[in-house]
């Protein structure tokens, strides 16, 4: 799991940057993936509390600027639904997960 800073949420104004901030993530992910696994290799992104508190529609915009990116930037295999806000329970799982690997 790797994330990186700033988080999408500081892009609300502009959905496409959101999604664009990620594109070294993917480039890095396709670095280490060999070429003729791509499309059976998964990516998922699932944000966090700062898409959570965006208000209106904003989180929405973003996550379909991101599942865009991932469609025409990415030869990763990836879906719409796998583009996801996650509950703070699932977040903490995810946490959790983290640290118990790092230590």
């Amino acid at each position: 799991m790797l994330q990186i800073k700033p988080g999408l949420s500081a892009y609300a104004s502009n959905p496409q940057l959101a999604a664009d901030s990620l594109q070294s993530l993917l480039d890095q992910a396709e670095s280490v993936v060999p070429k003729e696994l791509h499309h059976k290799t998964p990516v998922r992104v699932g944000a966090t509390a700062g898409l959570r508190a965006l208000e209106g529609d904003t989180s929405d915009r973003i996550l379909q600027a991101v599942r865009d990116v991932l469609e025409d930037k990415s030869a990763l295999k990836s879906k719409p639904d796998w583009v996801t806000v996650l509950d703070g329970a699932q977040e903490g799982a995810f946490q959790w997960v983290c640290c118990a690997k790092l230590s």
